[in-house]
């Protein structure tokens, strides 16, 4: 049984989060072996995860939040490695729209599509924020000083 909002682009499989092991075991048995969370799963479906030998990664972003630069670069490092491999990945939050739209239009435009046509394409993006990262991340604003930035307000400098 696949996940809820199941779509499939070019290798890559937007989705709800799978709510079962069945469905953990549906997407491993139709060829994903790579996966992204954008909040954190259960134990179970965890465990799952691993018994089927997806690589996973899991970047806790808030409901109708915004990732992080560092979250964003870890992301995209997965998702060029990934499908360097030609491995197909699938992408997704609870409902598999609003951050997982992003995160894909972010890929998008990392690959060279322009940002109203990635968010054309994510077509979930949820709000303008989400919207407006995308903008700013095709604009270069979103860099390696963004992220450095970030680091250092962390470390209290």
């Amino acid at each position: 049984m696949e996940p809820e909002n199941f779509q499939v682009l070019e290798g890559i499989v937007r989705c709800a989060e799978p709510w079962t092991e069945a469905q953990i075991r549906w997407l491993h048995q139709h060829g994903i072996r790579s996966m992204v969370s954008l909040e954190p799963l259960d134990r179970e479906l965890a465990e799952a995860v691993k018994l089927v030998g997806m690589r996973h990664l899991v970047l806790d972003v808030p409901d109708m939040g915004l990732p992080s630069a560092e979250q964003i670069e870890r992301f995209l490092d997965f998702m060029r490695e990934e499908r360097a491999s030609c491995h197909p990945v699938a992408i997704h939050c609870a409902l598999g729209r609003g951050r997982t739209g992003t995160m894909y239009a972010l890929w998008l435009v990392s690959t060279g599509v322009e940002p109203e046509t990635a968010i054309r394409v994510a077509g979930t993006i949820e709000t303008d924020q989400q919207k407006e990262l995308v903008r700013e991340f095709a604009a270069g604003l979103w860099s390696q000083t963004a992220l450095d930035c970030e680091r250092q307000a962390a470390d209290g400098v």
